[in-house]
């Protein structure tokens, strides 16, 4: 029972501090009270906080199963040029594939050679450039995903393809992080998007779901001993509940509706001129050879 009421008695005295907080910032004129609990992290330090998060024990795991399945679809990807953007997997950009030129956009200063510093949301592609592209990450990050989309789908070529990779809210860690239970690493930080609400935003831009494969079925353990101890679920999830894992990848395709223009059909006038005229019909003959009494 002591417990109880210190607790309440710490909730208030937390709330005290963040309303004498707030107080100080309206007197002070400082328009946004910098707090943890109400800090808004940058897409550039949330992609940074993901690259050390793929250097720890869960990070790790769930950046190798992703990069597993994106290597089982790469061979669906080909084409002239790939434009890499975000993180997929814990590789760079993806080294499979059947690509001639491949560009990546840097979505923080991670001091990759060759990469592009930019906001997915205005991509420096000019239109209908790109074969493929690969989004890692980025919808679940970004403030604007609908105008990510509409970038990728104006870059792409007829018939391109794109690969998402992105935390599925129907698993695990979604319901961890419902519960205010996930709170290390950057899927803290993610706005979880359902496949079938992705799937809806994809069919607006005419973008074809081709394929749709979820990974990591593990609850986010952060020690790796309960990682290894938990391998069994992967089998399991695979095999009993496919759908349920953390992450997923979808490939879809970019359909262009062909414009055929139809040809009026001409009908050629009958020439009056000429024209034979229709006789009488047989009873009107008869009555004409009957003689008259």
């Amino acid at each position: 029972m002591m417990k109880f009421y210190g607790g309440f008695r710490g909730l208030f005295k937390k709330a005290g501090q963040v309303g004498k907080a707030l107080s100080d910032a309206l007197v002070s004129g400082v328009s946004r009270v910098k707090m943890r609990a109400m800090s808004d992290p940058s897409l550039a330090e949330i992609f940074t906080r993901m690259r050390r998060w793929n250097a720890q024990p869960l990070g790790g795991a769930f950046a190798r199963a992703e990069t597993a399945v994106v290597d089982a679809m790469a061979p669906e990807l080909f084409g002239y040029a790939l434009l890499h953007v975000g993180a997929v997997g814990d590789s760079a950009p993806l080294t499979s594939g059947q690509f001639r030129h491949r560009f990546v956009i840097a979505l923080d200063d991670d001091g990759r050679d060759g990469a592009v510093l930019a906001d997915p949301a205005h991509l420096p592609v000019a239109n209908e450039a790109v074969a493929a592209v690969a989004l890692g990450h980025v919808l679940e990050f970004h403030p604007h995903p609908h105008q990510v989309l509409r970038e990728v789908d104006r870059v792409l070529v007829p018939d391109g393809h794109l690969l998402i990779s992105g935390f599925n809210p129907w698993s695990s860690w979604g319901l961890y992080r419902g519960l205010r239970l996930l709170r290390h690493g950057a899927p803290a930080h993610a706005e979880f998007i359902g496949m079938h609400r992705l799937r809806d935003w994809l069919a607006l831009l005419n973008l074809e779901v081709r394929d749709v494969r979820t990974f990591f079925y593990r609850p986010p353990f952060r020690s790796s001993g309960n990682l290894r101890r938990s391998e069994f679920m992967e089998r399991m999830g695979a095999r009993w509940w496919p759908g349920l894992g953390a992450g997923y990848v979808m490939l879809a395709q970019k359909r262009t509706l062909p414009l055929t223009p139809i040809r009026p059909r001409w009908r050629a006038r009958r020439a009056l001129l000429g024209a034979r005229v229709a006789g009488p019909s047989t009873r009107e003959a008869a009555c004409k050879m009957e003689p008259e009494r």
